[in-house]
């Protein structure tokens, strides 16, 4: 959805050519195969690695998107790149993608990865003896 609007930013010439998947910024694929992804592990065709992998892989185009965004948006980041800035993402409703989208994407990849990974023992004190001896 995120793209979807970029993209269409793009051709209204709101936003340079480097926060869509013109200029490399995948992150969209990651969200295209989150439905494939969940059902393949519905159904048994993913193990959990793969599930690992794509919640690793996910951040990773989440990061290299956000740092796009954040390089061109009008800001002290902002590098000296060909094009505008990215003046529409600091308008609303716009706003709400850094503000709510990227950082609800992040928590729900973190809590699919604590699923995936096994479980600590906390609170297991079975190694550790009853009562301490007094010499």
């Amino acid at each position: 959805m995120v793209e979807y609007a970029f993209r269409r930013y793009r051709q209204d010439g709101l936003a340079p050519a480097r926060v869509t998947i013109e200029g490399w910024n995948f992150d969209i694929l990651a969200g295209s195969i989150a439905q494939p992804t969940a059902v393949g592990l519905a159904v048994g065709w993913l193990g959990r690695r793969a599930v690992i992998a794509w919640n690793l892989d996910g951040p990773a185009r989440l990061g290299t998107a956000a740092w796009s965004v954040v390089t061109s948006a009008p800001s002290p980041f902002r590098l000296d790149r060909p094009g505008d800035p990215f003046t529409v993402i600091t308008t609303r409703p716009q706003v709400w993608g850094p503000a709510l989208v990227a950082p609800a994407a992040v928590f729900f990849r973190v809590v699919s990865l604590q699923r995936c990974l096994p479980p600590a023992k906390f609170g297991d004190r079975s190694h550790y003896p009853d009562k301490v001896k007094k010499p």
